[in-house]
């Protein structure tokens, strides 16, 4: 298995370097620090002294092109209950 993986792994890298270098150059810009992308890490999350409990549960509504299916996720997004959901987790 770790030949098959490294294989692979060596196949791609040119590829994968590639598409870093992009990712990179898109994001780099000039300009005052005051602009430049940063994340502070929010001091409250995740919550290290219950590292059993659930925090994060991720809602995701995926549309197509068949107009049956947009309607009916339409519908779902509206009814959709995320009060309910919160309280799960809490």
């Amino acid at each position: 298995m770790r030949t098959i993986r490294q294989r692979y792994l060596e196949s791609v890298s040119d590829r994968m370097a590639s598409l870093r270098a992009q990712y990179e150059l898109t994001n780099l810009e000039p300009g005052a620090a005051e602009n430049a992308m940063s994340v502070q890490r929010d001091p409250s999350f995740p919550d290290f002294t219950t590292p059993n409990r659930i925090q994060v549960i991720t809602v995701t509504f995926s549309e197509g092109s068949d107009p049956a299916r947009r309607a009916w996720l339409a519908k779902v997004k509206e009814t959709f209950d995320y009060a309910a959901l919160a309280a799960l987790i809490k």
